[in-house]
């Protein structure tokens, strides 16, 4: 099983698209050349789903900067619960909450915190 978040979109606090000029921060801040933001991954390990139909793991993302070496960009956690009718379960619903200090100014860190629901088909 895997998962990932990709084609990210930012908006700032009036709905305007920053997506670009997140990505343009990174890529002085770390001299790279993104074209859009870094896809987020979902690490499912074995003991991730308890019980209860509670899930809890760890996202992060990556990047090769333009000297070719691989870059942390943000790291986080994924809290999800399994759902569903008489028919068994067929739904995931969760939240993702990341953080990074990547292409921020100094001492500031962004928090990131989506929502995601998942079909079984």
């Amino acid at each position: 099983m895997q998962g990932a978040v990709y084609n990210r979109e930012i908006y700032d606090i009036d709905g305007n698209d920053i997506t670009n000029a997140v990505v343009g921060a990174i890529n002085s801040d770390q001299a790279a050349s993104l074209t859009a933001m870094p896809t987020l991954t979902f690490t499912v390990a074995p003991g991730a789903l308890d019980d209860n139909g509670e899930i809890l793991g760890e996202v992060s993302s990556f990047f090769v900067n333009d000297a070719g070496e691989v870059e942390s960009f943000e790291s986080g956690n994924y809290y999800a619960l399994v759902s569903g009718d008489a028919g068994g379960p067929d739904e995931i619903v969760g939240v993702i909450v990341t953080t990074t200090e990547v292409g921020q100014p100094t001492g500031v860190t962004v928090r990131d915190t989506g929502g995601f629901i998942v079909y079984r088909q």
